[in-house]
């Protein structure tokens, strides 16, 4: 599977795994926050791809934005979650 060009060419785009059953994303704003996004290929009937915000690189609930987790996101919706997160100010940050 090819990896996606509008994660690849954000500006917060850090890393990405490419694993048998998904490839991970990673995403890290100047504010402190992070952003892993899974694109599962598994057959067990996942479909879209995950979200987790991070914190340290730990899971982290903005109840403003999201729950910690999303699952079954489209690649715009992804992007949109990301432009809130790199606007939320730094000292948000705990």
């Amino acid at each position: 599977m090819e990896l996606i060009k509008e994660f690849i060419n954000h500006k917060a785009f850090v890393d990405d795994k490419k694993m048998k059953e998904y490839t991970g994303y990673l995403f890290r704003f100047n504010n402190g926050y992070g952003v892993s996004v899974i694109n599962n290929h598994s057959t067990n009937g996942a479909r879209g791809l995950e979200l987790t915000i991070l914190k340290n690189d730990s899971r982290r609930n903005i109840t403003n934005i999201t729950d910690e987790f999303i699952p079954n996101l489209n690649i715009n919706q992804v992007l949109v979650i990301l432009d809130k997160i790199e606007k939320l100010e730094k000292e948000n940050v705990e």
